[in-house]
């Protein structure tokens, strides 16, 4: 394509972007003198943008990247656990937040001794933590590590040394087949807590794609209101069968 085609194709795409907006002629101008047109040109021309490549390379993009894919972890902690505290990876993270959250028990060190704080936790009506329709509780965590998962309570070292163990797994792509397989999987056991309970698929699976990077599904009660605890107990089924 010549680069007269790439300007003239970049135009096209920018006047669509702007014409369902009031003013349009003066939008399509500011836009074609903006550097969103120099990038989209530079795409069409060279089918890359240096700038991009050069953020991708950058070993502090990646760095900060790799932080924020963990679970709690978004893109502010991330550059502060980079910045202010001098993380470099996520060995680095868990053990600063070990430190962090050691201070919370009297040994120093999470799950041992004595927890010196307690959290605000969320009872339904029902008594399931995390329910609907109920009031807040304080609770003081627990020195069992498994008790800590299943009630939502792990520390975030815990969380960043788990993400470290199942990243590979994490990251890897799904098939539709597999997808549908854990689909399956969620229903039989949405069939057995609560009949008449139905999963749906949506996300990328829904779109056709070959391959998903997780799966998305909307559950539905039978009726209006049954929903308290249904995830808790969704999770606690599935994870004691493995």
């Amino acid at each position: 394509m010549k680069p007269w085609n790439c300007r003239a194709a970049a135009r096209k795409w920018l006047k669509e972007l702007v014409q369902p907006f009031p003013a349009s002629a003066y939008g399509f101008f500011q836009l074609t003198q903006s550097a969103t047109f120099r990038k989209i040109t530079e795409y069409l021309e060279t089918g890359r943008i240096e700038e991009s490549d050069h953020i991708l390379s950058d070993p502090r993009f990646q760095i900060l990247r790799a932080f924020s894919s963990v679970f709690t972890i978004g893109t502010s902690t991330a550059v502060e656990l980079y910045d202010v505290h001098g993380c470099r990876s996520l060995s680095d993270v868990a053990d600063f937040y070990a430190t962090k959250e050691g201070q919370e028990w009297d040994s120093g060190v999470v799950g041992e001794g004595v927890p010196l704080s307690k959290r605000k936790v969320r009872y339904g009506k029902d008594g399931a933590v995390g329910g609907r329709g109920g009031n807040y509780r304080w609770k003081r965590k627990t020195r069992d590590a498994v008790k800590r998962r299943q009630e939502g309570m792990m520390s975030k070292a815990e969380m960043v040394r788990e993400w470290m163990l199942v990243q590979s797994d994490l990251d890897s792509r799904i098939p539709r087949t597999e997808v549908q397989e854990i689909a399956s999987c969620v229903q039989r056991h949405l069939d057995a807590i609560l009949p008449g309970c139905h999963a749906t698929l949506t996300g990328g699976y829904r779109r056709g794609k070959l391959e998903s990077g997780d799966v998305d599904l909307v559950i539905c009660p039978p009726a209006p209101g049954l929903d308290s605890g249904l995830l808790k107990s969704l999770r606690e089924r599935m994870t004691s069968a493995g």
